[in-house]
């Protein structure tokens, strides 16, 4: 049979590349225009890696002739390549036709052959060039021979499909004995099969949601079909399954990957065939477990990794089970306690305490045995788990001992946001030093040679980037042959870090620092960052710009978003829509859109299992707001107890702050201030322990209202309280908060001053007005915008100022009837 790496069509273009490298021979059939056309066609052809099978000469004319705009030059080039693979009459002719073209790199024969454009040697047609002569060079008698009967095979066909003879549909050859072919011509090489797959894995891990069904690929199903010992191809299809939600394709696109993979290309002689069918098992349950977890299974995933536990034990097998502890922090990260059986429950501990308690083991366990097997990508995973961990969650003081923890070492008022940036920087000096130490590989180590200096024994506070402070200690010796694949791994968590931070500053209350890091991750990490992580970074910036600039800004990011991904399916990005439009409908008391929108958001978590609980509690929150716009107190406060009750149970205090603030207003809306007020400071005193500078400072914002609602005597302390906000919330607030302190700001300061003080001085409760109008129109709140123009209109009338009084009351009119015809 033919080398793959010649083929009749490999002769066609070397062709066109001699034709094209005569110009004064060629520009008499042809203009420059339609020669400038040549050489880009015959660009894209020699770099091609998007199909799976040669063309036939006839798809390589029709090709052809969609960049040649002449149809004269047209048919001069198609002549060209038809009378000159007619000219080869035997395998000598080959012999002098690569003999000719080889000539052409050769510049010293510029001087003899001045009508001669000769090709640079490391350019692209320089090198497909010598490529194909030296494949030539290397094929025996009997194979230039063969290749001599496929060229006249090739020409044959397309004569046959010009003259009507064979239909366009049947084209392709059948030989027995010979290559194996399709209607589309025959299957390309071993390498440029893994490098198509390659591309593919590449781009359905970069670009999910593009397609809106899970139909498969036609070029893997022809793989699949003909080569179905290249296991790659399952194992992008079962990428792809996993992208679109589809459980048996992904499960069964798994099980044929590695059951296709036993005995492959690459696969160990006898002396390693059980060490390497080994690790294949292991490799399949690991992969096994992590596509379960995808899919909300956990305990099918955990039965997995039980299973790759006890391999990995009885082999001594240090690496696997590394990964495996990974894998299972992973999933007890992403579930509550009740979804995960606990392995070793700490006593004395409340069920959601003990779950918490034994991740933070679990996480801790797994970074020091990543550090002392050298395993970067293990490192920065954990690393970045601890301090998602200390974002989500506060291990009660009373689990310090279970923990490990001396008095000594406990992170006391250490704040989440410092702990992100400490990890964030760890992993970036990781990523260089693993990028540095794959891409210049250290020579095995000799007998007797010192063994890499060892890694260092502490993993509180300690940078994971200084135990990696030389190439030599970054990989261990389990990590040979995947330093590479590990190096890609750690850039990836690398810009998984900036979004955590991003959500780190958001919870502090700096969106802007937030906004700054998500970019970050899409301007530094955009090539290798997975659809899923992209999606999430718009989605933070979508959420980010409706609460500062307003939704027709936030409309735009998401239009970006969505020129990305067409058709995307990404939760992330799904939920930050659902919640920016229910936040504009409750804005506009549009309580049926906003009821329907909350519907929506609850729908997009999983039913059954007890995964995604953010998303969960995120919905039901909104559901909560719904029902306070509605009027429906009775019913908002039941189920904001609810809420509260799970956000306890599950160890989310941030989202159980955010429930007793709500509660709080919920109490304010049923004109009952004494008993809005245990919820407010007790959310006031919870969100400055835990740092939470922002939601502190809508609590205190609550808490002025409620001082003001007990009567005008206590109107000084809500002006004092809102007085030392304004500078944060102006500074770092959403509009929405902006507009809220400012209206209460001028609302208490009408309610201490008296009439001569105002007509004295107006701008100080002029100005607040205007802002907080101004702020309320912006995110469609027109009621809000409307009352605001109403005080501000009886200010301006009670101070004299007809005019603006008017202008004023036009205004407060217009909006009016805008929340009407809105609601």
């Amino acid at each position: 049979m033919a080398s793959p790496d010649v083929h009749p069509h490999h002769v066609s273009l070397c062709v066109l590349l001699r034709a094209y490298l005569e110009p004064r021979t060629l520009t008499a059939y042809i203009n420059g225009e339609a020669y400038q056309q040549l050489g880009e066609f015959l660009l894209q052809e020699i770099k091609a890696t998007d199909t799976v099978v040669h063309p036939t000469l006839d798809q390589l004319l029709q090709k052809l002739q969609t960049w040649l705009n002449d149809d004269e030059a047209l048919q001069n080039v198609e002549a060209i390549v038809v009378d000159q693979l007619g000219m080869l009459n035997c395998p000598d002719d080959l012999l002098s036709f690569f003999g000719e073209l080889g000539d052409m790199l050769n510049s010293n024969t510029s001087i003899a052959h001045p009508d001669r454009v000769f090709a640079d040697h490391n350019s692209a047609m320089g090198v497909f060039i010598r490529r194909c002569c030296q494949a030539f060079a290397s094929l025996a008698f009997e194979a230039t021979c063969l290749l001599y009967t496929d060229i006249r095979a090739y020409l044959e066909e397309a004569q046959l499909v010009a003259e009507g003879g064979l239909p366009s549909t049947s084209r392709g050859t059948l030989r027995e004995g010979g290559p194996p072919s399709t209607s589309r011509g025959t299957l390309r090489g071993r390498p440029a099969l893994d490098a198509f797959l390659n591309d593919k894995l590449a781009q359905t891990e970069r670009q999910a949601g593009r397609t809106p069904s899970a139909a498969s690929d036609p070029a893997l199903d022809v793989l699949e079909e003909l080569a179905p010992d290249l296991a790659k191809t399952f194992l992008v299809k079962h990428a792809g399954a996993l992208q679109q939600d589809d459980y048996l394709a992904a499960i069964d696109s798994l099980h044929k990957y590695f059951d296709y993979s036993a005995g492959g290309p690459g696969a160990e002689g006898a002396g390693g065939s059980t060490e390497a069918e080994r690790g294949r098992f292991q490799s399949a349950l690991l992969s096994l477990g992590s596509t379960h977890a995808h899919f909300g299974h956990v305990q099918e995933a955990l039965l997995a990794l039980n299973e790759t536990v006890r391999i990995a034990q009885q082999h001594n097998d240090d690496a696997s089970l590394a990964h495996a502890l990974a894998a299972l922090c992973r999933i007890l990260a992403s579930t509550s306690a009740a979804a995960a059986v606990p392995l070793a429950e700490p006593t004395k501990l409340h069920a959601s305490a003990a779950h918490h308690v034994q991740l933070l083991r679990l996480l801790r366990r797994c970074l020091k045995r990543a550090q002392e097997l050298q395993l970067p990508h293990l490192v920065a995973f954990a690393r970045l788990a601890l301090a998602q961990f200390g974002v989500q969650h506060h291990v009660e003081a009373n689990a310090r001992q279970l923990l490990g923890e001396e008095p000594g070492t406990s992170q006391g008022s250490r704040s989440a946001a410092l702990e992100v940036e400490e990890a964030v920087r760890d992993t970036a000096h990781l990523h260089q030093a693993a990028v540095m130490a794959a891409a210049v590989p250290l020579p095995p180590a000799t007998a007797g040679a010192p063994n890499a200096p060892p890694l260092a024994g502490s993993v509180g506070r300690g940078s994971a980037a200084d135990l990696f402070s030389t190439t030599a200690s970054v990989f261990g010796p389990s990590s040979a042959g995947s330093q590479p694949a590990s190096a890609t791994a750690v850039e990836q968590l690398a810009g998984q870090g900036h979004l955590l931070r991003s959500v780190a500053w958001q919870l502090c209350g700096s969106r802007q620092l937030a906004d700054a890091s998500a970019l970050t991750h899409l301007a530094c990490y955009g090539e290798s960052a997975s659809a899923e992580d992209r999606c999430l970074a718009y989605a933070q910036l979508a959420t980010s710009a409706a609460a500062k600039h307003g939704y027709k800004v936030a409309e735009a990011v998401l239009k970006i978003a969505d020129r990305e991904f067409l058709h995307s399916q990404s939760k992330p990005l799904m939920a930050a829509r659902l919640r920016i439009a229910q936040q504009r409908a409750l804005n506009r008391r549009d309580v049926q859109q906003a009821t329907h929108l909350a519907s929506q958001l609850a729908a997009l978590a999983p039913p059954v299992d007890d995964t995604e609980q953010e998303l969960r509690l995120e919905a039901e929150e909104a559901a909560v707001q719904t029902l306070l716009a509605a009027g429906r107190l009775q019913e908002a406060a039941s189920a904001a107890c609810q809420v509260f009750a799970t956000c306890v149970d599950a160890g989310m205090q941030v989202a159980a702050v955010r429930l007793l603030l709500l509660l709080a207003r919920i109490h304010q809306a049923a004109a009952a201030p004494v008993s809005a007020l245990p919820y407010v400071l007790n959310c006031l005193l919870h969100a400055s322990h835990l740092q939470l500078d922002m939601l502190a400072a809508e609590a205190a914002a609550v808490l002025a209202d409620v001082w003001l609602a007990l009567g005008r005597c206590h109107a000084g302390h809500a002006v004092q309280q809102l007085q030392s906000l304004l500078p944060l919330v102006l500074g770092h607030g959403e509009l929405s908060l902006q507009a809220k302190v400012q209206l209460a700001l001028a609302e208490s300061l009408l309610a201490q001053a008296s009439l001569e003080d105002i007509k004295a001085d107006p701008s100080r409760v002029l100005e607040p007005l205007q802002a907080a109008a101004t702020a309320f129109e912006e995110i469609e709140d027109w009621a809000s915008a409307a009352e605001a123009q109403h005080l501000l209109a009886l200010v301006l009338d009670l101070t004299g100022q007809t005019l603006q009084r008017n202008a004023t009351a036009a205004a407060f009119h217009r909006l009016t009837m805008l929340a009407q015809h809105a609601s």
